[in-house]
Parts: structure tokens; C-alpha cells; sequence
């Protein structure tokens, strides 16, 4: 209160103004999250092709964040020893979040086989999800990839 008292009226009008045009900001402006329909899913899970190494990247993020629920960030930097997989069984992930705490993930025995089937041959130390390159995928990869997949799946869904 000390701080507020010494400074000058123009200043303390000013941050005013500021603090009250962040709180009308925040409260009107925020858009309400939206999410897919199981049809919808289902048609973007189908939109990469799994006959290529690709393809079968994609789609296996893709059904790993929609299991897991996991952020891209969180996705990205995940190794192969942050799982427990066995195949055809219930599986699970350890997630680091923000301000690096943990959280261990189910995941159902369809991400579980997709994820062995990615990470064959490959140390305790790598990355799981790859770039073309052999690069660890970005998350601004990740955004590019899933605006490609849903331009394609799109059209198969009459809600988009």
C-alpha cells in the first residue's frame, strides 16, 4: 500500500486501466474450448497412412495424445524409457508437465501396440516420435501435421 501511495496520480490511473482491461479482457474474450466427436476422432485417426514409417508416426501420436491427453510439449520430449508396454495390454506413460511434475498415464492396448510397433530397436534414451530427419518432432511440427491431417479428414465428416 506504501508503493500505490507514492506514486503519481497519472501512474495509478494508468495501471488501473491497465488491470481492469486485462480482467474485462480475460472474462469476455475467452473462447470456450471445443472437442471432437468420436466420429470425427475416428476420421482423423484414419487420415495418416499406415503403410508408410510416416504415416504410421502420425497416426500413433495422434491416437497417444488422444488417449493419454497429453500437451504436445509433453508428447515431444517423451523418451522410450518413459514407457510400459506390453503388447495388446494396458500400458502406461510417465508424463513430465509443467514445472516438470510427473504423472503416470494408462494407455489402452491399441496405443500400446501402435507405440512397440514405433519404438522397435531403439535405446532407453531416444526420443519415441521422430522427424523425417531423425530429429525429435517440434510441437510446431506437430501443429503443421495436424492441420494437414484434418484438411483430409475433414471432408469425410459432415460437423467441420
Amino acid at each position: 500500500m506504501r508503493l500505490r501511495a507514492s506514486l503519481p496520480k497519472e501512474v495509478l490511473n494508468t495501471s488501473r486501466g491497465v488491470t481492469k482491461y486485462a480482467q474485462f479482457h480475460s472474462s469476455v474474450c475467452r473462447k470456450e474450448l471445443s472437442y471432437l466427436d468420436k466420429p470425427e476422432m475416428d476420421a482423423l485417426l484414419a487420415a495418416p497412412d499406415p503403410r508408410t514409417r510416416q504415416g504410421m508416426r502420425d497416426r500413433t501420436l495422434l491416437l497417444f495424445l488422444y488417449n493419454s491427453g497429453a500437451r504436445v510439449t509433453e508428447a515431444v520430449s517423451l523418451r522410450v524409457g518413459d514407457l510400459t508396454l506390453r503388447a495388446n495390454q494396458i500400458g502406461s506413460v510417465q508424463l513430465r508437465g509443467k514445472g516438470n511434475k510427473t504423472r503416470r498415464c494408462p494407455l489402452w492396448p491399441a496405443t500400446s501396440s501402435a507405440l512397440l510397433a514405433l519404438i522397435r530397436n531403439r535405446s532407453l534414451d531416444d526420443h519415441i516420435f521422430l522427424s523425417r530427419l531423425g530429429q525429435p518432432i517440434t510441437r510446431h511440427g506437430v501443429h503443421w501435421m495436424l492441420r494437414k491431417y484434418i484438411r483430409v479428414a475433414a471432408p469425410l465428416t459432415r460437423n467441420w
